[in-house]
């Protein structure tokens, strides 16, 4: 369980070094509210985490949609 746990950090932050999301400053998020400068400091980690996850959750939901051949776990 804690290997799957590792391995499945590993990959979420290989996508988000490879994602636009870094490209972001995050001094212009910081500067805009507190609500912001406190998400960015305290809960990074954990953001990205849910952010990814939702991204990609959201990405098989749009192939699942829009490719009629494209089936999930390729159970027929």
């Amino acid at each position: 369980m804690v290997l799957w746990l590792k391995i499945i950090n590993n990959l979420i932050n290989k996508i988000w070094s490879l994602s636009i999301v870094p490209l972001i400053p995050t001094e212009f998020i910081r500067n805009h509210t507190k609500i912001s400068s406190i998400l960015c400091n305290n809960y990074r980690h954990s953001i990205k985490r849910v952010f990814v996850c939702f991204v990609f959750v959201i990405f098989m939901i749009l192939l699942y949609e829009f490719i009629p051949n494209f089936d999930l776990f390729c159970l027929h």
